[in-house]
């Protein structure tokens, strides 16, 4: 770990750019119900009742000191 670290200590250099990379794991659903109607003054309502619809795994590229990123 701590030569990771060291990696974000060194002096900027344009021939060896800083680059950061994340990945994440996220499921995707369907809602299956529509929510009760609401009542006067009340706000709407959720029903949390859903259909698994695949997962995503996105990915998110940034160079931390140019302030830049992409995903």
């Amino acid at each position: 770990m701590e030569d990771v670290l060291d990696v974000y200590q060194r002096p900027p250099d344009p021939a060896r750019p800083l680059v950061c990379m994340d990945e994440a794991s996220k499921q995707l659903v369907k809602e299956t119900r529509p929510g009760p109607p609401p009542q006067p003054g009340q706000p709407a309502r959720y029903v949390a009742w859903y259909e698994p619809a695949g997962v995503r795994k996105p990915f998110l590229a940034g160079a931390p000191r140019r302030g830049g990123r992409c995903g």
